[in-house]
């Protein structure tokens, strides 16, 4: 059914006037939270211990640098569509690859190609991947 702007301003006049004002940042919290897919919750409660404490880097940076070593580029989208991720999330994901010199852009195909090597990726994602910053 159909109800007009006033009969709403009237409606919300009456329940301000009648309440007391309450603010919970939870819901805050729960209407701006990232929807989490089931089944990468269930593969983040059982695989990203080891893996997240390793230089404290989010597990989908690993996954998606794995999606490159084909030579396949790599873009927010892809990472959104693959690894399930929202815009914002893969965004993150991306620069921290780039920040990490884990990609670089190619002027030649105008993409962004991984560039290490399968070996070098296990080593970093196994705690010892200190060795490519170069400051310690």
């Amino acid at each position: 059914s159909y109800i007009s702007p006033p009969e709403i301003r009237s409606v919300v006049e009456f329940v301000t006037s009648h309440n007391e004002s309450v603010y919970d940042s939870s819901v805050k919290d729960a209407i701006f939270k990232e929807p989490v897919d089931p089944e990468e919750e269930k593969r983040a409660e059982k695989g990203s211990g080891g893996r997240k404490s390793a230089g404290g880097m989010p597990p989908e940076v690993f996954d998606a640098v794995r999606m490159g070593l084909d030579g396949t580029p790599i873009t927010i989208s892809s990472m959104q569509r693959k690894l399930s991720l929202g815009f914002p999330k893969a965004a993150k994901i991306f620069d921290i690859m780039k920040d990490m010199g884990l990609i670089e852009y190619d002027a030649e195909t105008k993409k962004h190609r991984v560039c290490i090597s399968e070996e070098e990726l296990d080593a970093l994602e196994n705690g010892g991947g200190e060795e490519d910053g170069g400051e310690e």
